[in-house]
């Protein structure tokens, strides 16, 4: 909405990121994000997702502190994005509406 241009970091497991991502993330796993170097445009907006916004929170600050920038995190993660009417794109980059919740107590989340 800024007009500026964003760069999505996905803060998930390998296999939650196959099922559905945002267009273009970058995939950065959870135990990778201290060591994780991130290029991207200096006036380019960092935003971290994941399944709800836990794992993704930790590390934007975690990152914010290591690229001396901010790194904003995605409010209700990828969960949200796809409720709001956001597109996820499967591991071949072909729109899906398959989301992985991470577990079965946050798939009644999902609600289209």
């Amino acid at each position: 909405q800024t007009g500026q241009p964003t760069v999505f970091l996905d803060i998930r497991e390998r296999g939650e990121h196959e099922v559905s991502a945002i267009k273009d993330a970058i995939w950065i796993p959870p135990s990778g994000v201290d060591d994780a170097t991130v290029e991207a445009d200096k006036d380019a907006l960092l935003v971290t997702y994941c399944t709800a916004g836990y794992r993704s929170g930790l590390a934007a600050v975690k990152l914010s502190e290591k690229l001396g920038r901010p790194v904003l995190n995605l409010n209700g993660g990828l969960i949200a994005w796809f409720n709001s009417g956001g597109v996820v794109m499967d591991a071949q980059g072909d729109p899906t509406s398959t989301i992985h919740t991470y577990s079965d107590d946050w798939a009644q989340y999902v609600t289209r």
